[in-house]
């Protein structure tokens, strides 16, 4: 990831110089949140931000290969996440369901409360097979050959440490369709 954006803002400080000190300053603070944890959970709003931050990041790298939506309702905005969340899942979305697929695509990111929170990602990139899905709902850390991603499993269980076994991720993929992640949070943080 890093290498990738620095070779992106090297590229744009010749073709928007503009667009290159966004990017430098983004990537600062994307930098400065990773490496300065002082909080385990922040709230949706805040981890939003860093969501955001990532996007643009990525966004120029692959222009209009990815976008993304976003639909949170207002009062859900100050409900508290364990820190680094959402960022991990959507890297994940773009290194693995999007980045290789010829056009790109969709990154969705809804929230609704009933008995819990849930926040759900979707993505309408190439999927995950069955084979990694059922090690990843087993609790086992997925194998992605040369994309060791884990974020994944390394989410899901900070969730599952932080609340109990009866909250975390639950997923849903089919190859060549899509994935989609529900996030399970108890509605009283």
């Amino acid at each position: 990831f890093l290498f990738n954006t620095l070779g992106t803002i090297r590229a744009l400080i010749r073709m928007n110089p503009a667009m290159a000190r966004v990017l430098v300053k983004d990537l600062a603070d994307f930098l400065r949140t990773s490496l300065d944890r002082h909080e385990e959970v922040v709230t949706l709003s805040k981890e939003m931000e860093i969501v955001a931050r990532y996007y643009r990041i990525e966004k120029a790298r692959f222009g209009e290969r990815i976008s993304m939506k976003v639909d949170i309702p207002r009062e859900l905005l100050e409900h508290p996440i364990p820190v680094f969340t959402l960022q991990p899942l959507i890297e994940n979305t773009v290194r693995h369901g999007l980045a290789d697929t010829e056009t790109g695509g969709l990154i969705t990111i809804t929230a609704r409360q009933d008995e819990d929170v849930t926040i759900t990602i979707t993505d309408n990139g190439c999927g995950i097979s069955r084979e990694i899905l059922e090690k990843i709902q087993s609790g086992q850390q997925p194998d992605f050959g040369k994309k060791s991603g884990i974020g994944l499993y390394n989410v899901d269980g900070r969730i599952k440490i932080i609340y109990g076994e009866r909250y975390g991720l639950k997923i849903d993929s089919r190859p060549g369709e899509g994935t989609r992640i529900d996030i399970c949070l108890p509605r009283e943080g």
